[in-house]
């Protein structure tokens, strides 16, 4: 079920990176706890003892470009990442409901 519930968020983080030229992106303190959400669960993955690899790369680098958006620093190279991120949420939004393993 905390795959969904991830899967979900990834989702979310990758619309956001997606639709990057969104000007109320900049000083957003959505954007900016959006950003420390990513970061804190790259953490917990490290710290749960599982291996790191290229999901924990994708988080961390989405929650990188999350802090620039908020910073006001928008590129359309973004939207590979956030596609990215889409499709690794998609992905554990299904494994989570097929309880299938990583």
């Amino acid at each position: 079920m905390m795959d969904v519930v991830l899967g979900a968020i990834d989702v979310f983080a990758g619309v956001i990176l997606i639709a990057n030229g969104i000007p109320l992106y900049s000083g957003s303190g959505f954007i900016l706890t959006f950003a420390l959400f990513m970061f804190a669960k790259v953490v917990w993955n490290y710290l749960s003892s599982k291996r790191p690899g290229f999901f924990d790369f994708l988080d961390t680098l989405a929650g990188i470009l999350l802090m620039l958006l908020f910073l006001g620093i928008a590129n359309p190279l973004y939207a590979i990442a956030g596609t990215l991120m889409v499709l690794k949420g998609l992905y554990l939004f299904i494994l989570g409901f097929t309880g299938g393993k990583k």
